[in-house]
């Protein structure tokens, strides 16, 4: 899409370029729980990298909403280990294909637990 000064917008009404990841991905097929106050439902995750991740959920969140996200990562050096992560809704787009919306996270002050664990995940 062009704007009226002929730039071109960016295609996502909630996330710039600049805001999406740009570090390396890894497919991340599982399961996680989102906790956003007394509330906890099931997600599918997608993939992830050290600074965000991407799940799936029946539900169309707000940008920029937060909440906690509980998962299950294997590839540890002592098995796998579960973490918790406050992430932040950076975009989200229905994915018929995938039975549900697309949803893109971003890490909120990630703790150094869940930055070696993402590490150990990524083969860093």
């Amino acid at each position: 899409m062009t704007t009226a000064n002929g730039e071109t917008a960016p295609s996502s009404p909630t996330a710039t370029a600049a805001e999406r990841r740009v570090e390396e991905r890894r497919a991340y097929r599982s399961t996680a729980t989102v906790i956003a106050g007394t509330h906890q439902f099931q997600v599918r995750t997608l993939d992830i990298s050290r600074s965000g991740m991407c799940i799936v959920a029946a539900i169309n969140p707000q940008p920029n909403l937060r909440f906690k996200l509980r998962m299950r990562l294997d590839r540890q050096p002592q098995g796998p280990v579960t973490v918790e992560a406050d992430v932040q809704v950076v975009h989200s787009v229905l994915a018929s294909q995938e039975s549900g919306f697309r949803i893109g996270l971003r890490f909120v002050n990630p703790g150094s637990q869940l930055l070696g664990a993402v590490n150990n995940f990524l083969g860093k």
